[in-house]
């Protein structure tokens, strides 16, 4: 009798314990943070009636933004680590603290050098910007407050600043141009950004390079004058030249790259063309967003996306 009931008590634990696992795994429940978007920043550089409009990604060719904010004559927009918005136009470099919204206000405010154009930060922080005022660039330390200001300007080997990028090593490219023959070229300062460029590319005829930006191992180029993307190596050398080029005819003059490896091109045209990759020199939109429509004209000077 005590081997039956001992036998009886076993059969009956064992079947508790598959009715616990039953209930367990019946009721469990699993929960998932879908990724956060993002979000694309774009300038129109127009006074008056300049705004940065903030577009959802994927973008289409209907795409419609979130929300704009007014400020004229912005010519480069950047994202820090925290999300913060910097925008550099006309007389004044703004601030938008993160998360942006319809009713963002500068949180920061103060003077920009004469005839701003090109941005960029470093993994520090520090803003750089190009001036087509002293044909130069200048930097500003993080963090930027209200009673942040510039250095004095570097113009050391340089024409016209269109553009600015900091390759992975910190070192400052520099979009260099000479207008008075139509040519371009890069400009390399490395670290503490005096003194002479350590490189500098050959000038190329037919040439104007603006808004460029980094991926992976090479940099993409708007050649404004060329109605290309001229992608070039990285780290950039004396003897540098575009490996290949990808045509655009929208006189572009900004590229960004979101987190997937697309390459989104701003034009002076109002247009934002999208290049999937990988990238040869036949390449092509696929997808192309006009934003210049019911006379409201856009000049794409500006543009930045959420990492």
């Amino acid at each position: 009798m005590q081997s039956l009931a001992r036998l009886s008590l076993v059969l009956l634990l064992a079947v508790c314990v598959a009715s616990l696992a039953g209930c367990g795994k019946g009721s469990a429940k699993f929960t998932t943070t879908p990724p956060a978007p993002q979000y694309l920043y774009v300038a129109n550089d127009d006074d008056p009636g300049g705004v940065i409009a903030q577009y959802t990604l994927p973008l289409t060719s209907t795409s419609t933004p979130n929300f704009s904010l007014s400020i004229n004559n912005v010519d480069g927009v950047a994202l820090d680590s925290s999300g913060n918005l910097i925008a550099i136009g006309g007389t004044s470099v703004e601030v938008y603290n993160a998360p942006l919204s319809a009713t963002s206000a500068p949180a920061v405010t103060f003077n920009s050098p004469p005839a701003p154009i090109g941005i960029a930060l470093d993994s520090s922080g520090d803003l750089f910007v190009g001036s087509n005022g002293s044909m130069g660039f200048y930097v500003s330390d993080h963090p930027l407050t209200s009673s942040s200001t510039f250095s004095t300007p570097n113009t050391n080997g340089l024409q016209f600043v269109n553009g600015a990028a900091v390759d992975p090593s910190g070192n400052l490219i520099v979009s260099n141009n000479d207008f008075s023959n139509n040519t371009g070229s890069l400009a390399v300062f490395a670290p503490p950004y005096t003194g002479a460029p350590a490189v500098v590319t050959p000038a190329l005829s037919n040439t104007w390079y603006f808004g460029s930006a980094i991926s992976g191992t090479q940099l993409f180029v708007p050649n404004h004058y060329g109605s290309s993307i001229d992608v070039y190596n990285l780290p950039l050398a004396t003897s540098s030249a575009p490996v290949f080029s990808i045509p655009d005819t929208v006189v572009p003059g900004i590229v960004a790259f979101d987190k997937s490896g697309n390459m989104y091109v701003g034009s002076q045209q109002g247009e934002i063309d999208v290049f999937a990759p990988p990238f040869s020199a036949t390449s092509a939109p696929t997808v192309t967003l006009n934003l210049t429509s019911g006379g409201n004209a856009w000049n794409i000077w500006g543009m930045t996306i959420t990492r």
